[in-house]
């Protein structure tokens, strides 16, 4: 399971969500659910993803959080000649930080 233990420890200070934000641009995009965001039934790119910081809270035992994520699908051509085209894609995800272990969940919100 991924951990996010430097966000963990910036809980409560004013360097959470830039710390958040970096290590989630950090992570491999296929530990995230982006997979279920694709629009065109492509693939999930392994390129970088670009986060942003919506909402944070406290949630008791977790830290509750809902991100914009960037990242870019790989959709299969329609010709037998052609590359992929790659293709800008937008989800948001709920995070849930474990505040003992720093363990997280990454879930895809459907609103």
């Amino acid at each position: 399971m991924t951990q996010l233990a430097r966000s963990l420890g910036q809980w409560g200070k004013p360097a959470f969500e830039r710390t958040l934000k970096q290590e989630l641009q950090q992570l491999k995009p296929n530990l995230l659910p982006l997979q279920y965001a694709v629009t065109e039934g492509g693939l999930v790119d392994d390129s970088p993803i670009e986060a942003t910081i919506s909402t944070s809270e406290d949630g008791g035992a977790h830290i509750n959080v809902k991100a914009g994520i960037f990242f870019t699908e790989m959709v299969p051509s329609c010709s037998c000649g052609d590359e992929p085209q790659a293709k800008p894609v937008y989800c948001e995800l709920i995070i849930k930080i474990d505040k003992d272990s720093a363990e997280t969940e990454f879930k895809l919100c459907l609103d």
